[in-house]
C-alpha cells in the first residue's frame, strides 16, 4: 500500500469512529487497522529517508568527487540545504 493511501484510509477511520455511534468491539477493530496503516507509513517514511541519504551520501562522497580534506564541511552545508527530514 503507497503512501498516500494509507493517509486517506487513516482518515476514514478517524471520521468512522469521530462521527459514528459504533459498537465498542468495531472501534476497537478501528483502532488496531489504524495502528498497522502508522506503522506503516512510518515504515515508508523511514525507508525513504534512508533512501535519500544513501543518494546524498553517493554525490558527496569524496572518491566520485576526487575532493578531499574539505569534503566533510561541504557536507554539512549540502545537508542543511538538501535535508528533507
Amino acid at each position: 500500500m503507497h503512501l498516500e493511501e494509507a493517509l486517506d484510509r487513516l482518515q476514514e477511520i478517524i471520521g468512522d469512529i469521530e462521527n459514528k455511534q459504533l459498537p465498542l468491539h468495531e472501534v476497537m477493530k478501528l483502532h488496531e487497522e489504524g495502528k498497522k496503516l502508522v506503522s506503516h507509513s512510518e515504515n515508508l517514511l523511514k525507508d525513504a529517508k534512508n533512501r535519500l541519504k544513501v543518494t546524498e551520501v553517493g554525490i558527496d562522497s569524496p572518491v566520485e568527487s576526487g575532493e578531499g580534506s574539505n569534503k566533510p564541511e561541504a557536507a554539512e552545508s549540502n545537508e542543511s540545504e538538501i535535508s528533507l527530514f
